[in-house]
Parts: C-alpha cells; sequence; structure tokens
C-alpha cells in the first residue's frame, strides 16, 4: 500500500470514528451532544498544541476570546434593555421556555462555529467540512432543545464564523503571529 493510500484510509477512519462518536452521543442526549460540541475551539487548540502550532493557538485563544466577549456583551445588552426599557424591545432576546432575556445570539453556536471561521485560513477542506457539520448540528441541539430560537442561534453561527473569519484575516498578517 502506498503512502497516498494509506492517508486515505487514515481519513476514512477518523471520519468514521467521528461519525460514531456523533452519532452516539446524538442518539444518547441531544442537549449534551450541544453542550459538547461548543467546545470545538478548545478541541481544535488540542489538535494544533499535537502539532506543535503554537502560534495559531495564540491567535485561536484571541480569536475566541474576542469573539465570545463580544458575543456575552451582546447578550448583556439584550438583557438590560429589557430590564430598563420593557420587554418588547428585546423580544429577540427572549428564551422560548423562560422569560429571560439573555439568549440572542447563542452562545453555544457562537462558540462552535468560531472553529469553522478560524479553521478556513489554515487548513484544508477535508477538515473544514466535518467541523461544518459539527457546528451546525451544534445549533439544531439548541433550537431541539427550546433553549433557543431560530433566529438566535442563525445569528450565533454568523457571529461566530463572520467575526472569527475576519479577525483571524486580520491577526494572522501581524509580525508577532506570522508564521
Amino acid at each position: 500500500m502506498d503512502i497516498k493510500t494509506k492517508a486515505i484510509w487514515i481519513y476514512v477512519m477518523l471520519y468514521c470514528g467521528i461519525v460514531i462518536i456523533v452519532y452516539g452521543i446524538w442518539s444518547y442526549d441531544v442537549e449534551l451532544y450541544g453542550d459538547i460540541f461548543q467546545f470545538l475551539p478548545l478541541y481544535f487548540g488540542i489538535f494544533m498544541l499535537y502539532k506543535r502550532d503554537y502560534k495559531n493557538i495564540i491567535l485561536l485563544l484571541i480569536v475566541a476570546c474576542i469573539t465570545l466577549g463580544l458575543t456575552f456583551l451582546i447578550k448583556h445588552i439584550f438583557t438590560l434593555i429589557a430590564l430598563h426599557y420593557g420587554e418588547e424591545y428585546a423580544y429577540i432576546a427572549k428564551r422560548p421556555t423562560e422569560s429571560r432575556y439573555n439568549a440572542f445570539p447563542s452562545g453555544h453556536t457562537t462558540s462552535a462555529f468560531i472553529a469553522l471561521g478560524f479553521m478556513v485560513h489554515f487548513y484544508a477542506k477535508r477538515w473544514v467540512f466535518p467541523c461544518l457539520f459539527l457546528a451546525v448540528l451544534v445549533a439544531f441541539s439548541r433550537v431541539i432543545t427550546l433553549w433557543h430560537t431560530p433566529l438566535q442561534v442563525c445569528a450565533g453561527a454568523i457571529n461566530g464564523f463572520s467575526v472569527s473569519f475576519l479577525l483571524t484575516l486580520w491577526l494572522k498578517n501581524i509580525h508577532f503571529l506570522k508564521k
């Protein structure tokens, strides 16, 4: 067996392993799936640590902190709007099953899509599509379990992907973070 065939088999085995793990967790508990795979940036960082890609770990950490900071700032602003100006002004941030106004945008979905926005810059499509699949399932899990509405989840996905994509595009050209 030549090297190219071995590499293909390794990718097939990894994909099959990921699918089995994802299906097992999803079948067991959909909410647990969202809680586990919201940490895609962490898992991606561990993978980069294994590859000894230290500068990109720092870059991912910066991007994740800024993106999640922005997300929780937006959530807090909607909570304050609901408290001080009335709930009708913060209706899009209301949780489907509760009377709290801290659900816009979805933090779990934002976190999952941070990994995707970062990964697009540095890795081949064969890794981007499985990450997209995992992130989309996080979004579905948040809607299925009634923690979020589809609008909140879409906002989280757009926020996570676009902010991390643009920040990575800008920060990877800084001299300290260049390879």
